[in-house]
Parts: C-alpha cells; sequence; structure tokens
C-alpha cells in the first residue's frame, strides 16, 4: 500500500500523534444489497484528494455507488485545519431526482440547501454524508479510546432535507477479510440520539486505522428487507 500522506495537525491536547489524510486516493468497492425481495449487485467508489499546505490544506472527494439502474454521486470540497475536515460545498445527484448542492459559509454563519427556503444554522463541526467518514477516520486514527467499544460522539450533518444531528458509537475492534487478507478495523455505528425514536436508517463504518481510518467496508440498512453494503476491492494511493 502506498503510503504518501498528508500530515495535518493534532486533534487532541494531549500531545497525540497528528492524523493523515491521503495526498490522492482511488478506492474501489464491490456492493451487494437487498431490495424487497430483489438482491442487488454493484460497486462503489471513493475518490480523494488533498492539496496545499498548513493552514491553506484543501480537499476535493467524491463518493459514487451504482447498481442496476440506480446512481447516487456525492461529491465535496472544503478545507482542513487540526481540528479536522470542514465541507464547504457538497452535491449529491441520485437517479431520478434533482441534484442538491449545500454551501456552507464560516463568515456568514450560514448555511444554504437548494430546494429548501431560508438558511440553517452554521455549525463549525457540521459534516456531509463522506466528510463524516472521514472525520471518524481522524479519530480512529489518533485516539486509542476509539479502539475500544462504547466511546460515542454526535455530528451535525448536512443532509439535503436539512441538517441533521447524528450520533456513532464504536463497537470496538473487528476484523474484514478483503482478497484474503484480514484486516483490523474499528468498527462504528450510527446510534439513535438519547430520548429519539429508531433511526429510520442507519449507518455502519469499518474503519482501518492504517489507511487513514478510511471504511474497509461499510453499509446503510434501511429496514430488514432493505440494505446496501460495500467492502474495498481496490486501493490506489498516490
Amino acid at each position: 500500500m502506498a503510503s504518501t500522506v498528508v500530515p495535518v495537525g493534532s486533534i487532541n491536547s494531549n500531545g497525540a500523534p497528528s492524523f493523515t489524510l491521503p495526498t490522492q486516493l482511488r478506492a474501489q468497492y464491490a456492493g451487494v444489497g437487498k431490495y424487497g425481495k430483489i438482491p442487488l449487485s454493484g460497486t462503489g467508489v471513493i475518490t480523494w484528494q488533498t492539496k496545499g499546505v498548513g493552514d491553506a490544506l484543501q480537499y476535493e472527494a467524491s463518493l459514487d455507488i451504482g447498481a442496476l439502474f440506480y446512481k447516487s454521486t456525492l461529491t465535496s470540497q472544503g478545507n482542513v485545519n487540526a481540528a479536522g475536515i470542514h465541507p464547504r460545498r457538497t452535491e449529491e445527484k441520485n437517479t431520478g431526482k434533482a441534484a442538491t448542492i449545500i454551501t456552507s459559509d464560516p463568515a456568514s454563519k450560514q448555511v444554504t440547501i437548494t430546494g429548501k427556503e431560508g438558511v440553517q444554522p452554521y455549525d463549525i463541526h457540521g459534516q456531509d454524508l463522506l466528510t463524516v467518514i472521514a472525520q471518524l477516520g481522524t479519530f480512529v486514527q489518533t485516539q486509542p479510546k476509539w479502539r475500544v467499544a462504547g466511546e460515542q460522539i454526535s455530528f451535525k450533518v448536512y443532509r439535503p432535507s436539512g441538517i441533521k444531528p447524528w450520533r456513532f458509537q464504536s463497537q470496538g475492534m473487528q476484523t474484514v477479510t478483503v482478497n484474503g487478507i484480514v484486516i483490523p478495523t474499528v468498527h462504528v455505528v450510527q446510534i439513535p440520539l438519547e430520548g429519539a425514536e429508531a433511526l429510520d436508517e442507519q449507518h455502519h463504518f469499518w474503519l482501518d486505522p492504517a489507511r487513514h481510518g478510511f471504511p474497509i467496508k461499510l453499509r446503510k440498512v434501511k429496514n430488514a428487507s432493505e440494505y446496501v453494503e460495500l467492502t474495498l476491492k481496490d486501493w490506489q494511493e498516490q
């Protein structure tokens, strides 16, 4: 595995090592799933590029998922600093639906979402559907407590319907076998907020601390008869 990385800054105050992000990455995934009684198969691709130096670090990233006649594309651009990843522009496009563009402006403290009237409140720790994975990855790289079941954190996540509070919990270390190789990962699961109803969909991530905390496997479960799961097939890093 290539290991060209961008050192960012420590996210801890206790001297923990800095997290890293790929300078250029293309990770391909094999997809399986189920929609009612219909089995699904497809592919997924995550790309990530980090450029700049010091406080001027920027990233560009994308997540593409395709199965049968369905395709979902998410692109994200933003900044990186010692506190983590900060999306500034996110675009989501799903088959049969108009694209949604989400823009975060820290200067005006506002978030705008196309198709939604008014503005949303800005959150300095807000993430989108792609960067929330990478942000969790910075924790599993540098904070040993995330490798033990029970650690939790909440994010505000930018979605087409508005800003949603999501909570994640570590399930501890679990192995995932890829191309016959056993890889130790940190299994992180989205859980309901305190006092909230059950989730209408749940996200699972198996994050590899040795690959910048990026996912070896990820799964979205809608209900017992609808889910999609992606498992790493090829990792190309430059």
